[in-house]
């Protein structure tokens, strides 16, 4: 998370990135967050510079002001389905490889797994 008043603080992600990867999980999910979009006014870092940031990490990106609560429910929904989608993905994952399973990840999860001879 960064304040989008202060160009410190965006400048400061890259070491919080570098933090991260040396204490956390490699698989861990990761979103940037620009905060105080209540204070348009005194705006320092641009909606899109700090979206093409967070897509040049991999990170999917949402401004949020926690004063006035502007984005903070969809900041929560958006890591929550990207965390369930990953873990759905690495479930699908493990199951193929144990089972030698076809999984087809579309709208719907299509699971058919191998019949085994009798």
């Amino acid at each position: 998370m960064y304040d989008i008043t202060n160009r410190n603080s965006f400048e400061s992600i890259k070491n919080w990135l570098i933090e991260v990867e040396k204490h956390a999980d490699k698989n861990i999910y990761k979103i940037l967050i620009g905060n105080k979009i209540d204070l348009e006014k005194d705006r320092d870092i641009t909606y899109n510079e700090g979206k093409e940031y967070a897509e040049s990490e991999g990170m999917k990106f949402i401004e949020t002001s926690a004063k006035d609560g502007s984005n903070i429910e969809e900041a929560f929904e958006l890591i929550t389905k990207e965390i369930i989608k990953s873990n759905i993905n690495k479930n699908v994952n493990e199951i193929e490889n144990k089972n030698n399973s076809k999984i087809n990840l579309g709208d719907n999860i299509e699971f058919k797994p191998k019949k085994k001879c009798c």
